[in-house]
């Protein structure tokens, strides 16, 4: 992927060349405009076309190049292109042949390097000298490198704005070459040519959230079912193994005994939130631009388009392994064997077809890949939504799970209030059996309840006179012995106490477990709301998986498109420079009649005829007098 972008100077972040707008203040502006355009073009070095314009400009003030050059307008989209590149997280150089004093004013828009070179002057005026990094021919690509180099970046990692011929050694460095404007002799070695003057035109190639890349091979699972479902964990309850205190009408241990196992929720570690998978292998990108780039077109230059449409001339990188290479013509050697023959390349499909016929096909594919681009940028679109839809799901699951995790944990801490009040209690109630055994006072309920069962015995069965007597004298004799039993005082006030203490520990106990209960069950519908979350996540995933595989194909086609129109373009080149050579020829041979002709009128002029004013001019075009 792409982490850094070089951009030229002028006719790039600037409309204009710098130095002729400086030539404006000398005599020499049009030849300093020649020299500009010669080296733009690659006609001659640039450094050559450098020093003889500081030559030229030798005497200027300093105070009026600055005046003159900050009068020049950014390039249309320039400063919106620069904040949004540094928005995605690129590093942005400028790497220009341009001079200091030009380019300070870069400073404001945020960009990272900035290369240049330096005017040499004496007293603010002009010597004519210059020094710096980007004076020899070449020496942009080797600046680039070395910036590559500090950066720790691979060509495939970096990507480079031009419009000259003086920029070529900076775009054959990059994976991704941009012929921004540009001049004929840098759209023939860029991948991407965009013309217009709209800088903006070049943030498609770019992506446009480096969370939401398309980039990588492994597939994250959504949040799997199976996570949510291990939750038993046992607590152990309050149990119903209680003793009674000792009234009986007071409340019963077991009234405590409600709560249910407790479920163990799942650990933070077990619910992971689903990431999107980045997806290298779903579409190999044009020097590392990936699908979600809208790769644009660009027009024809308007010298060799004289029909002069504004359609696009795309030329894309395609990667060694998008393209099947030609086999070499290989002659066997001797003691090679008779069976190896010759391999040929594929016929060219567009071999003998007219400028016109090329041009018109070019631009039927340029309308399908619009199609194409335009398809493929919505699916990603509406991948990027349903990524969103599942990250902030498994955002509200994590969220939810801390809630569940904070009543676990309150509720483990109310059942250890349980244990602790359940212990004092039945200790309580152990101490308050031995003083009852100690005190008589079993002795005298025991007489109390066999008085009672003689009592109903007599009351409520037939019974002879014999039998009757007997059981009344024996509940006498027991009441006689009932009325000799006295229990201790202090024996007695000892268990009030003690049954007071035992009914204030269960009245704790039962209260504390009707807060476990609730606060597990709170607990309880926090996992049930997780579950429903997380069926929504899931299928946001699935959508997300599905969509994007349907851009991956779609992706596929504008890889197809983009190569035939590449190869559109190198027919069109062949068959513009055909008709140029044509027009050459021509030219030519119309020159030497023209200058045969002229020869014979001046023989004619040298035997004492007069000459017409076309004669006359004609003689004078070919230099005869």
């Amino acid at each position: 992927m792409i982490k850094l972008i070089a951009f030229d100077f002028d006719n790039v972040l600037v409309d204009g060349e710098s130095l002729d707008e400086v030539a404006k203040l000398v005599d020499s502006e049009d030849e300093i405009i020649e020299l500009t355009r010669k080296a733009m073009e690659g006609d001659i070095s640039f450094e050559t076309s450098l020093r003889e314009r500081m030559n030229l400009l030798k005497g200027v003030s300093l105070e009026d190049i600055e005046k003159v050059t900050k009068k020049m307008p950014l390039m249309e989209g320039a400063e919106e292109t620069i904040l949004e590149l540094k928005k995605r997280g690129y590093k942005l150089a400028t790497i220009t042949g341009n001079f200091e004093i030009i380019t300070n004013r870069l400073k404001d828009l945020d960009i990272d390097y900035i290369f240049c070179n330096q005017l040499h002057d004496e007293d603010g005026k002009l010597t004519g000298e210059i020094s710096g990094p980007l004076i020899v021919e070449g020496s942009k690509g080797e600046v680039l490198q070395e910036l590559m180099d500090q950066e720790g970046l691979t060509a495939a990692e970096c990507a480079a704005v031009g419009d000259g011929a003086n920029d070529i050694p900076m775009l054959e460095k990059v994976g991704l070459s941009i012929a921004f404007n540009a001049k004929p002799a840098l759209k023939e070695v860029a991948d991407v040519v965009v013309e217009g003057k709209d800088l903006r035109e070049i943030l498609p190639l770019f992506e446009s959230d480096t969370d939401d890349k398309i980039k990588g091979s492994t597939e994250e699972e959504p949040v799997k079912s199976e996570n949510m479902n291990t939750l038993k964990d046992e607590i152990e309850p309050v149990k119903g193994e209680d003793i009674e205190p000792a009234r009986e009408e007071s409340l019963k241990a077991e009234d405590a005994g409600s709560i249910k196992d407790d479920l163990e929720p799942v650990k933070g570690e077990d619910i992971e939130p689903v990431q999107e998978k980045p997806v290298e292998d779903m579409a190999e990108p044009v020097k590392d631009v990936g699908p979600s780039e809208d790769v644009k077109e660009s027009v024809e230059d308007a010298e060799s388009v004289k029909d002069a449409e504004s359609t696009a001339d795309v030329k894309e990188s395609v990667k060694a392994e998008d393209v099947e290479p030609a086999k070499a013509d290989v002659e066997p050697k001797t003691g090679d064997s008779p069976d190896v023959k010759e391999e040929s390349k594929p016929p060219n499909a567009d071999a003998g077809k007219s400028f016109s016929k090329l041009l018109s096909e070019k631009k039927d594919l340029e309308k399908n890949l619009k199609v194409l681009t335009r398809d493929r940028d919505a699916l990603n679109d509406e991948a990027k939504t349903h990524k969103q839809l599942r990250d902030e799901l498994n955002t509200s699951i994590k969220e939810i799970l801390d809630k569940a995790l904070e009543q676990r944990k309150e509720r483990d801490a109310i059942n250890q209030e349980v244990k602790k009040y359940k212990k004092l209690r039945d200790e309580t109630n152990q101490e308050l059996k031995k003083l009852e055994w100690s005190s008589g006072k079993r002795d005298i309920m025991k007489i109390r309840d066999e008085i009672k069962k003689l009592d109903k015995t007599i009351e409520t069965k037939v019974l002879d006179i014999r039998k009757e007597n007997e059981l009344v004298k024996k509940v006498t004799d027991l009441q006689k012995k009932l009325q000799t039993m006295q229990e201790d005082e202090n024996t007695q006030k000892e268990a009030v106490e003690l049954k007071e203490r035992s009914e204030s520990y269960h009245a704790k106990v039962v209260e504390l477990s009707d807060q476990a209960q609730e606060t597990h069950e709170q607990m309880l519908a926090y996992f049930q709301k997780i579950d429903e979350i997380r069926t929504k996540a899931d299928e946001a995933h699935a959508e997300f998986i599905n969509t994007r595989e349907k851009a991956s194909a779609k992706h596929e086609e504008v890889k197809a498109i983009l190569k035939k129109i590449r190869g559109k373009n190198k027919s069109l080149d062949k068959a513009k420079a055909k008709e140029r050579n044509k027009e050459d020829r021509i030219s030519h041979e119309k020159n030497i009649q023209e200058k045969e002709k002229a020869e014979e009128i001046y023989r004619k002029f040298r035997d004492g005829k007069k000459l017409s004013t076309d004669e006359l001019l004609l003689l004078q075009k070919h230099n005869i007098v």
